[in-house]
């Protein structure tokens, strides 16, 4: 039985690479999975300003309460959306900070390549 085994073109670059620990690579897999989906990520949005209910945030994505409600079920699920119970009305708002930084670093990313901007040089 014949192992094909590879040889890297530039050890010292291979042995380089530090991949995260399995379980903050998993969380952040999960995170830009909920972020791949449109209306998740609108909801992400619309909750940077201030917290909102279900129905408020139903008008503000353009979709029903259910599906709002089904989609706020995914993103508590993955730990970026908390609630907090406000007489009969539930507020969603986004659970971390750094969720913030993440949208706002994607929209650069996005700008320089809608813009035509080079990468920022490395440090």
């Amino acid at each position: 039985m014949h192992k094909d085994v590879l040889e890297p073109i530039n050890k010292a670059a291979v042995q380089n690479v530090q991949l995260p620990q399995k379980a903050v690579f998993d969380h952040v897999v999960e995170c830009f999975k909920a972020l791949g989906e449109g209306t998740r990520a609108k909801i992400l949005y619309a909750l940077q300003e201030e917290p909102l209910c279900v129905r408020d945030l139903a008008i503000v994505v353009g979709i029903s309460e259910s599906g709002i409600s089904h989609q706020l079920s995914e993103l508590k699920d993955k730990h970026l959306v908390k609630v907090e119970r406000q007489g009969n009305v539930m507020y969603y708002a986004i659970a971390y900070e750094h969720l913030y930084n993440l949208l706002k670093e994607a929209e650069y990313y996005a700008d320089h390549i809608i813009s035509g901007h080079p990468d920022h040089p490395k440090k």
